[in-house]
């Protein structure tokens, strides 16, 4: 090889070089500050490591792939041809990439807002701009890099400004999430920033070796990402509780082939038109309830979701469960009705979405599919963020919007539509917060500006920090009521998936809700707080195979009965004697005269003092547990409990009902072996994450 050809491979190595430095400096440099942004602009309550590291891997590893390919295929080419700077081509080409990435991440929730052709002009002027500033930066660069020793100072800035971003990423992190006094947060990180330049600026350029601590770097990224997908996926593990095997599931012989459990969260009974609202109209839920039973005095046996939903898949009161807190679990000592139905023959399957529907609290027990959202990761917002969610979109995603669960919903359905099946589906919509979709809104005047499209402030009504005016309740209301359209307009397209399947004629088919929601009824709002019937009545409407049923049923029944109530449909066979509510398959067949009304018991309240509320015939007694206050209101004459009534006999008939009831309760958990409350270990996240909703302290 001639000296010629030598010095041209060595200077070609020494470019590579160059170039490979910058594009992993600048990759990691632009990646730590898209997520330093967007964990500063965002008011999170919690993050894990994960929801930053998988971002910022993604965001490197683009930006480094975008980098090397933009210079081997264009950037070289035009220094080549127009004799430019090469050092300063490689950085303003960065900046380049560097600064659309910043502005997409910026502009994102705008920019998927917008119509095709105008996110298109729209990214086109970012890559303008973005273009402008990387040639003032070239220009500028020209002129800076002609300083003595450019290429040491280049070297030792390609170090020191992604070390001093992640060390800011750090302070920042520990700012939101950790308990640090402010003085010593800034005292440490200013220290740290100081330590950092005094130490690269002390190195010798012979000893830096950017390239090898910037490689490892990125490594390290990369590495970790993987593992907090692999911790993430560990963490959402949605399995059974009991190891179930797909392959174990054989075919029923039982009459009823499908049985189908739809229930929607929050859902207050007076807000469907089937149940007499003027001012949501619900046709969807309407034309269940005219192809079934319509209950209309149906009760959960608590006022949140937890106590309710334990409740009714195991057909025991909270008093027997004792599954009444924020940090209790289902005991598997009782037996599900997924688990009655799994060993009778049936496929099951369930898609919720509740934070405390999550597989630790056990509700999941006896379902062999159990899709469950939330799940625990929340990637912060960054252009890593934005490129999971464009690259692989539903694939990978950690929440699911009211119109994802009916896509699921159908596609879960389509795929075991030849099976023997009891599936369960929960929309969280119209739960708070409130932020429906503008065309479901009927109100069309402009929103109070202290409330706007999006209501999320139960906790602060709660406190008394917010007082809403008059037409600030109304416009929340009205709110929720679009939530309400929403979902009945999602489960129109479930119940005609249902109905060209050939489900629909064939299926047990049961609508309810956990609980309701209170607008000041009684002076209070949201639900958990209370158990007046604003919060406990809730809607249940249910459709037996062919047309051999009642169409309306007046007595008073709670959601407790349902599980007995799928099982002898079903004609499976259980322990009557380790239950307490009947089951309303009589009724549904008009054999309304063969039982008897049941004193139908709630409790389990998630704030405030615990009370206890009891029906017996049309009178309503509310006890408070600490304070022993009674409230006692006449149904009949006073559904909307406004008026206490003052007879002593009635109270003391209830105080014994109630007594009577508890013991028996009581009695059938040391039954079954549970004398006490099961908790679940909360994890930091999950505490954070009740925390943000406010359901715990």
């Amino acid at each position: 090889m001639s000296g010629a050809a030598k010095f041209m491979a060595k200077t070609d190595t020494s470019r590579n070089r160059v170039i490979l430095i910058t594009a992993l400096s600048m990759g990691i440099t632009f990646g730590l500050l898209d997520i330093c942004i967007g964990l500063k602009s965002q008011d999170y309550r919690f993050l894990s490591i994960s929801s930053i590291l998988i971002p910022l891997a993604v965001t490197t590893g683009f930006y480094f792939i975008c980098y090397m390919a933009s210079w081997y295929l264009i950037v070289c080419r035009l220094v080549s041809r127009f004799k430019l700077n090469i050092e300063s081509s490689a950085i303003s080409s960065g900046f380049l990439i560097g600064i659309t990435v910043i502005s997409i991440s910026l502009n994102y929730e705008m920019l998927i807002g917008r119509q095709p052709i105008d996110r298109i002009f729209s990214l086109l002027f970012i890559l303008t701009v973005s273009a402008i500033i990387a040639v003032l930066i070239y220009l500028a660069l020209t002129k800076i890099i002609e300083v003595k020793n450019p290429g040491i100072t280049g070297l030792k800035a390609s170090l020191i400004i992604p070390i001093i971003l992640g060390v800011t990423l750090f302070f920042i992190f520990l700012q939101k999430f950790v308990a640090v006094p402010v003085m010593i947060l800034y005292g440490a990180y200013i220290a740290s920033v100081l330590v950092t330049i005094g130490a690269l600026s002390y190195i010798s350029a012979e000893k830096l070796r950017a390239l090898s601590v910037l490689t490892v770097i990125m490594l390290l990224i990369v590495l970790g990402s993987l593992l907090a997908v692999l911790v993430d996926q560990k963490r959402n593990n949605i399995a059974p509780s009991k190891s179930v095997s797909k392959s174990s599931v054989k075919s029923s012989e039982r009459g009823i082939k499908h049985v189908i459990l739809i229930t929607v969260d929050t859902l207050r009974t007076d807000v469907l038109s089937s149940y007499g609202s003027q001012s949501v109209q619900t046709p969807n839920i309407d034309g269940l309830s005219a192809d079934g039973v319509l209950f209309k005095n149906a009760y959960s046996s608590s006022p949140w979701t937890l106590p309710a939903f334990a409740s009714i898949m195991t057909g025991l009161p909270p008093g027997t469960h004792l599954t009444t807190k924020a940090s209790s679990k289902l005991p598997k000592k009782f037996k599900t009705t997924a688990e009655y139905m799994l060993g009778s023959g049936y496929y099951t399957g369930a898609l919720v979405r509740n934070i405390f529907l999550h597989p630790e609290y056990n509700i999941d027990q006896g379902f062999v599919d159990y899709y469950h959202y939330p799940k625990f990761s929340r990637y912060v917002r960054s252009f890593g963020r934005a490129l999971i969610n464009f690259a692989f979109g539903k694939n990978l995603r950690n929440d699911v919007s009211t119109e994802d669960i009916t896509d699921l919903s159908i596609n879960w359905l389509e795929e075991q539509r030849d099976k023997d099946f009891f599936f369960w589906v929960h929309y969280f919509d119209p739960h708070q917060p409130y932020a429906p979709p503008e065309a479901y809104i009927a109100d069309k005047s402009e929103p109070p500006p202290r409330i706007g499209m999006e209501f999320n402030g139960a906790k602060h009504i709660r406190s008394g920090h917010l007082v809403p005016t008059e037409r600030e309740r109304e416009w929340i209301k009205e709110l929720y009521d679009a939530e309400v359209r929403y979902v009945d307009d999602n489960l129109g397209r479930l119940f005609e998936y249902l109905k060209k399947s050939g489900l629909y004629e064939d299926s047990l088919i049961i609508l309810t809700s956990d609980h309701g929601e209170e607008f000041w009824d009684h002076g209070g709002f949201e639900h958990g707080h209370a158990l007046y019937n604003e919060v406990i009545q809730v809607p249940l409407i249910i459709k037996l195979p062919g047309e051999n049923q009642v169409k309306e049923e007046k007595m008073r029944v709670s959601t407790q009965s349902l599980m007995r109530t799928i099982l002898d449909a079903s004609g499976i066979e259980y322990d009557r004697d380790r239950l307490i509510a009947g089951s309303l398959y009589p009724l549904m067949q008009g054999k309304g005269n063969e039982i008897s009304e049941e004193p139908l018991v709630s409790t389990g309240l998630l704030y405030y003092e615990d009370r206890e509320s009891l029906i017996f015939g049309n009178k309503k007694y509310i006890r408070s547990l600490i304070s022993n206050e009674e409230e006692l209101y006449d149904l009949q004459n006073d559904p909307d409990e406004q008026n206490e009534l003052s007879d002593e006999g009635r109270v003391l008939q209830a105080r014994g009902i109630l007594k009577k009831y508890n013991e028996k309760a009581k009695k059938l958990g040391t039954e079954y072996g549970v004398e006490n409350a099961e908790e679940v270990v909360l994890s930091k996240d999950k505490k954070e994450k009740l925390k943000a909703l406010d359901y715990i302290q």
